[in-house]
């Protein structure tokens, strides 16, 4: 591929063809001579390839974080705004049956998971200031511990 190659020197001088050939020094020392035409040939084909890797590699860690972002139970990880999944849904009941939020408030993500931003992060904030915590609007087990009473 043409990124593996370093510009060494070219044929061409001062009102030469645009089509002549150029020299390009492999990372391994030895030379090749391509034409324009030969290395636009190369870039296309490595943009296609690349444009894959990436398009695979966004798919894989899409995948990984959905699958990882339902697993959690309440209270197993630390809950930062941004969030989603199984543990924040609970959350979100929690708050919901204390009256923080309404049904409407919910953000629900595909998969069942619940969205941790927007309304139901203020409602965290004055539920926690109701309790007397550190108003971060993290859930750590601190605010799993005050969510789960029942007053």
């Amino acid at each position: 591929m043409l990124s593996q190659f370093v510009i060494a020197q070219s044929s061409m001088d001062n009102g030469a063809i645009l089509d002549a050939p150029r020299t390009y020094k492999k990372m391994s020392g030895n030379s090749i001579t391509l034409r324009p035409a030969e290395v636009d040939k190369i870039d296309k084909q490595a943009n296609r390839i690349y444009a894959k890797i990436m398009q695979a590699n966004q798919r894989a860690r899409k995948k990984a974080a959905r699958e990882l972002a339902y697993k959690y139970k309440l209270g197993e990880r630390v809950i930062i705004r941004g969030d989603s999944g199984r543990d924040v849904r609970s959350v979100a009941n929690a708050l919901l049956k204390k009256l923080y939020i309404k049904e409407d408030d919910i953000v629900h993500t595909s998969g069942g998971g619940v969205l941790y931003d927007g309304v139901l992060y203020d409602a965290m904030l004055r539920f926690q200031k109701d309790k007397g915590l550190p108003e971060t609007g993290v859930i750590d087990k601190r605010v799993v511990k005050e969510l789960r009473k029942r007053k």
